[in-house]
């Protein structure tokens, strides 16, 4: 099975963006499907997520998809 996280973007509520990270380590929210970061298990997805301090708030809204 394969995951990737999407949201509803922030500046377009009509829009779903998903996560994206390239090779050389930048990251970025696109609202085009194909560029999606995909993880074999949602292990490191879930673990990127957690937000014990409430100050990542980048996830808000934010869920892992299972494919």
């Amino acid at each position: 099975m394969a995951f990737h996280i999407k949201r509803t973007s922030a500046a377009d509520s009509s829009k779903t963006v998903y996560y994206v990270k390239k090779s050389n380590g930048s990251a970025y929210w696109s609202d085009d499907y194909s560029n999606r970061k995909i993880w074999e298990t949602n292990t490191t997805p879930t673990n990127m997520m957690i937000n014990s301090d409430g100050k990542n708030g980048g996830w808000a809204g934010a869920s892992i998809v299972e494919e």
